[in-house]
């Protein structure tokens, strides 16, 4: 406790103020209204806007944490935020934010290794490449490539997916080249979530040798699940659960790498998962921030960074079977992720973030901004303006 009172007392007053805030919603349970979609969406692209400024836009800091800052730049989501934002600066004609996706994508291009893979951890690490971060990064190749027509980032994402193909074993997992910050497991089933990124080269690529490949991990990858759709070897290090966060990526892979490839065992087995997830949403709206293979609660925190991808993954399930329920959880789930977004123009570092937790201690990230909470938030808003009728009308 007199850590915490010293570290509370170092905090800039608006931090302070911030802070108290949000530890009083945590103890009280209760949420502010919720921002109107297009004030969130401005929310989310002036932090992404002023985080690139830490960097001078080579690669996105993985987080701010009110208390230490900002972090080094981080390959891994660096590469899927590049899709998202290339994606809003087409919808709003936005140079600033384009020119931010072109800057980070040309920083994924330099920061390759030879063998065509991207390092485990924070740049400047120097680690050995992992399956993870290539395949995150391939995301960012191909979005550059589809925007710029530079054969820079097409080279990239080539020499990218044949390492990823390389390094599968036979029976379509990946057992080599996996990030030491993961779980100590043997194989890591989210890495489903590179075979989508596999899955979209190809169709760019028309590779047959790629093709095989993400079918081949898509047969090993539903083995791994469990009649309700919940996947062995989804832990992250430091959890004893599988994290919604994990979970999320892991059906949100197996779902669009068998839709991109026609793989309807892979989208029956994530719409079982998908449905799981939908009977377990919370009454605000959140999910359980962890989950048994009994899909039963493990945690009383809420991984806000998982309910985003969760809330993503509604709206997905919506789309294949027009089912109500899906797009009540989808909207239920946004307007959730709302209440937890930080509106404060006065406080740059943290103005239209969303926090890695809540309450603002929970387990993960706490005290702090990921940059893919912020992503999924905006990705998700961004398929909500894809719906004809008003969300007032849905809800």
């Amino acid at each position: 406790m007199l850590n915490k009172v010293k570290l509370f007392n170092r905090l800039d007053k608006n931090f302070k103020r911030l802070l108290i805030r949000e530890l009083l919603a945590g103890l009280l349970q209760h949420r502010k209204k919720s921002p109107r979609d297009a004030d969130s969406i401005a929310a989310c692209r002036d932090w992404f806007l002023n985080a690139a400024e830490q960097t001078a836009a080579e690669g996105l800091p993985a987080l701010f944490s009110l208390t230490s800052g900002y972090t080094a730049a981080y390959p891994e989501t660096t590469g899927y935020i590049v899709p998202t934002l290339y994606r809003y600066a087409k919808v709003y004609d936005d140079n600033a934010v384009r020119k931010v996706a072109k800057s980070c994508a040309q920083w994924l291009v330099a920061i390759q290794k030879q063998e065509g893979s991207i390092e485990a951890g924070y740049v400047g690490m120097n680690l050995p490449g992992c399956i993870f971060n290539t395949g995150m990064a391939l995301f960012g190749y191909l979005a550059a490539y589809s925007e710029e027509r530079d054969s820079q980032y097409m080279d990239a994402a080539r020499r990218a997916a044949l390492w990823l193909v390389e390094s599968m074993d036979e029976d379509g997992c990946w057992r080599k080249n996996l990030s030491q910050f993961a779980a100590p497991t043997s194989f890591h089933t989210y890495n489903v979530r590179v075979a989508w990124a596999l899955s979209k080269y190809a169709g760019v690529s028309k590779d047959d040798q790629t093709i095989s490949a993400v079918k081949r991990h898509l047969n090993w990858a539903v083995t791994q699940a469990n009649a309700e759709g919940f996947f062995s070897g989804c832990e992250m290090a430091g959890f004893d659960q599988p994290l919604t966060h994990t979970i999320a990526y892991t059906l949100r892979g197996l779902l669009e790498s068998g839709i991109s490839v026609g793989e309807e065992s892979a989208i029956d087995t994530a719409m079982r998962g998908i449905r799981s997830l939908q009977q377990r949403q919370r009454p605000n709206g959140g999910y359980s921030g962890l989950f048994d293979q009994n899909w039963q609660e493990r945690a009383t925190w809420d991984c806000l960074t998982g309910s985003a991808q969760v809330t993503i993954l509604m709206f997905r399930a919506w789309q294949r079977t027009q089912q109500r329920t899906f797009l009540m959880a989808f909207n239920k789930g946004i307007e959730w992720l709302k209440s937890n977004q930080i509106i404060a123009p006065h406080i740059p570092e943290v103005h239209g973030g969303l926090l890695g937790s809540f309450p603002i201690y929970g387990g993960y990230h706490p005290y702090s901004i990921p940059n893919w909470a912020v992503k999924f938030l905006l990705d998700a808003l961004l398929l909500r303006q894809t719906i004809a009728q008003s969300p007032e009308k849905i809800l």
